[in-house]
């Protein structure tokens, strides 16, 4: 990986309707200790009086689009960055994330150590100081985490997600067309088809609000907690099932099979029946409906 050590940094932030969330974001990001990055904010449609503020702030780059989900808001965020090639890596972050002081610095200095051409941050809960989404139960601290130093091929996308140029030459941007849920599990895939180096940069740390969701044991046993399955509200779903079904066709996953059992178990075939016709698009890449 030959990459520069002084790299410019596009940081994208996508929002929607958080606006409070969002200024304690960009203040995080005007306190980095690296000051080579441009403040790219993606403003899907939001009616919170985002648009006001961030169209006052004269070291911000603002784009203002219609509400395309997190999928499309980072999508364009993507293009920007490589619209542009003054930059030599995008950071993907939602909202009502907050990255530490040091986060860049560290994404940018272990990364090259490391031969990492995508690496999230050491996503950490505001709420309760526990680190989430890479696999490890437990308080964060350094000294804890600094002999690990990196832990391969986990990530927790797109909470502080620092990406190199050259992945996108290769496997493009976002898809944009899945909305919400599903694009960030798609994207990694795709990054690790094409054979690139992934892992979390423990001493980058995000702080992000504890993951929320219904998450469900897939077969409804005593002693049984696993697999699990999400369940979303009813009329967003649809988003998740469609991405599901693409994920399992173009990947060889079986992600579809949990959900199945789920309602089969429970004799909810009309949900069933619902999932499946969602699902059944997404496994013909038909994202046309909506």
């Amino acid at each position: 990986m030959n990459v520069n050590k002084c790299p410019k940094v596009a940081v994208v932030i996508v929002t929607f309707n958080r606006l409070v969330l969002l200024k304690e974001c960009i203040s995080a990001l005007r306190a980095q200790t690296y000051s080579n990055f441009d403040i790219i904010v993606v403003n899907n449609g939001s009616t919170d009086g985002t648009k006001d503020f961030l169209d006052s702030e004269s070291d911000l780059i603002v784009i203002h689009q219609d509400n395309c989900g997190g999928a499309g808001g980072f999508y364009a965020g993507q293009k920007y960055m490589y619209d542009h090639p003054e930059y030599d890596a995008v950071l993907l972050m939602d909202d009502d994330g907050r990255p530490d002081a040091h986060q860049i610095t560290e994404h940018i200095n272990e990364s090259i150590k490391y031969g990492l051409d995508f690496a999230n941050a050491l996503v950490v809960s505001k709420d309760t100081g526990k680190v989430m989404g890479v696999g490890v139960d437990a308080i964060y601290t350094k000294d804890y985490f600094d002999p690990i130093g990196v832990i391969y091929g986990r990530t927790a996308p797109f909470n502080g997600t620092y990406i190199w140029r050259h992945v996108m030459d290769k496997v493009g941007f976002i898809k944009r067309e899945m909305f919400i849920w599903g694009d960030d599990r798609e994207y990694i895939r795709r990054v690790a088809k094409a054979g690139f180096r992934m892992g979390t940069i423990t001493t980058a740390v995000h702080y992000h609000p504890s993951f929320k969701g219904d998450r469900k044991c897939v077969i409804p046993l005593p002693f049984i907690n696993r697999p699990r399955v999400n369940i979303k509200p009813r009329g967003m779903d649809k988003y998740l099932y469609r991405n599901i079904g693409y994920i399992d066709a173009e990947y060889g996953e079986h992600i579809g099979l949990h959900y199945f059992f789920y309602y089969f178990f429970r004799f909810k075939f009309s949900d069933l029946k619902y999932f499946f016709n969602y699902y059944k698009m997404g496994r013909q890449n038909d994202y046309s409906q909506f």
